[in-house]
């Protein structure tokens, strides 16, 4: 990322995924139904990389591609992302307007603000996919000590269990 420094990257809320954390949710998805994928935050590639889907696309303001401000998404199966914390409701509701499918990698304790009561009650998740082991986004290995969920809206038949909460752990 030319141009990038690890300051201005912490600047803009990015924080990379773990691949652990992608790696452990692949197996719960039938990828077979899925033919278009779109990654609105690619930062470093963590997530985008790891996907199985050969017609991909991707935004980052970081490299000029604003997501929530172009008017040209493209219409997919999946938007499958790691959004900024800040901005995680923004991103979900664009999302939804361009995809079938929307897994974010959020915290828990995004459900737990009055201030998005109201966008909760209109865009509750169908399917939340809880870590049981807290992900590092920092070079050290440490966390912040925060609950991380994949959340799971639109159609969530591309789950091989659609249970509305399942668990996934780093080492099982």
């Amino acid at each position: 990322m030319a141009g990038t420094t690890r300051k201005n990257i912490r600047l803009t809320d990015y924080y990379g995924t773990p691949s652990w954390c992608v790696e452990k949710l692949k197996p719960l998805i039938n990828w077979s139904v899925i033919k278009t994928f779109h990654e609105p935050c690619i930062g470093m590639g963590n997530i985008y990389d790891l996907i199985p889907v050969t017609e991909k696309s991707w935004h980052e303001i970081l490299l000029g591609e604003d997501y929530l401000k172009d008017p040209n998404l493209p219409q997919v199966d999946l938007v499958l992302t790691n959004p900024p914390y800040k901005h995680a409701t923004q991103f979900i509701e664009r999302a939804i307007t361009h995809a079938r499918t929307i897994i974010m990698l959020c915290k828990l304790d995004l459900m737990g603000s009055s201030d998005r009561r109201l966008f909760w009650e209109k865009h509750p998740p169908k399917n939340i996919i809880i870590m049981n082991e807290r992900p590092s986004f920092t070079a050290n290995g440490k966390s912040d000590g925060c609950v991380y969920a994949w959340y799971v809206w639109g159609d969530n038949s591309i789950l091989k269990n659609t249970a509305p909460f399942q668990w996934i752990s780093r080492n099982h």
